[in-house]
C-alpha cells in the first residue's frame, strides 16, 4: 500500500486567496487578491475546517429554529414557510451563496422546484 503525503495547507496552495465569512449569516466565501489589486469575492467550496470531529460542527441554525420555536411555529419545514411568503434565514444564506435574491430562492422553493439540504 503507498503512502499518501499529507495535504498541504490551503494558504501554502493558495497564497492569494483566504477563506472569509459574508454577512450578519455568515456565509463562507474565499477572497481571492488579484495581481491589479482588486479583490474577487467568490463561493467556498472547501467545507468547515478546524472543528473537532468528535465535537462535530456548531449548530448554526440553533437561533433561527429556537425563534421560529419561540413564535410557536409547529411546521419548520422550508416549503411550508416559502409557500406562506417567508424568507427565512437559510433562503438567506442560499441566495447570498449562490448569488441571487432571495425572493427567488423562496419562489423556487415554493414551487417545489429547489430543496435546502438541513
Amino acid at each position: 500500500m503507498t503512502e499518501r503525503e499529507p495535504l498541504s495547507p490551503l494558504s501554502t496552495s493558495f497564497p492569494s486567496s483566504r477563506k472569509v465569512s459574508a454577512g450578519e449569516l455568515e456565509v463562507p466565501q474565499r477572497e481571492i487578491a488579484l495581481t491589479n489589486g482588486e479583490v474577487l469575492h467568490t463561493y467556498d467550496t472547501t467545507g468547515p475546517q478546524g472543528h473537532d470531529p468528535a465535537k462535530g460542527l456548531p449548530p448554526r441554525r440553533a437561533a433561527w429554529i429556537a425563534r421560529r420555536v419561540a413564535r410557536g411555529d409547529r411546521n419548520f419545514s422550508q416549503m411550508h414557510c416559502a409557500r406562506r411568503g417567508e424568507i427565512t434565514e437559510e433562503m438567506r444564506f442560499v441566495a447570498l451563496r449562490e448569488n441571487v435574491d432571495a425572493e427567488f430562492v423562496r419562489s423556487e422553493i415554493a414551487a417545489g422546484r429547489a430543496i435546502i439540504p438541513a
